[in-house]
């Protein structure tokens, strides 16, 4: 059974495999924007937008695990909540203003 630190170890090791894979993307996509200055063809293009997309899963997926693994509950992703929505309160009925009598009204005057 692993102790609180042997963990707690593990799961900074994760991410600092985090922050490495972050720099060897910025580096990769930085070094592909310098070679292919000059332009892309539509297939050529097509292909780099395909591994970024890959790199993005894969990215996904190990921060997935990590959160998985990770009992730092500032370290999850905020959970949309939707907004509060009360039934509103009945409200009682307007009472209709009644029409003066004529005949009281005639018998008053």
């Amino acid at each position: 059974m692993a102790t609180l630190d042997e963990v707690l170890e593990r799961v900074s090791a994760q991410r600092g495999q985090i922050d490495s894979l972050a720099a060897l993307t910025k580096g990769i996509k930085a070094k592909l924007d310098e070679v292919l200055a000059g332009g892309l063809s539509p297939a050529q293009q097509a292909k780099v937008d395909a591994l970024f997309v890959e790199l993005d899963k894969n990215t996904a997926a190990i921060s997935k695990a990590v959160r998985a693994n990770d009992d730092d509950p500032s370290n999850d992703d905020p959970v949309e909540m939707p907004p509060p929505n009360p039934a509103p309160e009945p409200q009682p009925e307007p009472v209709a203003e009644q029409a003066a009598d004529p005949v009281a009204e005639e018998a008053k005057g």
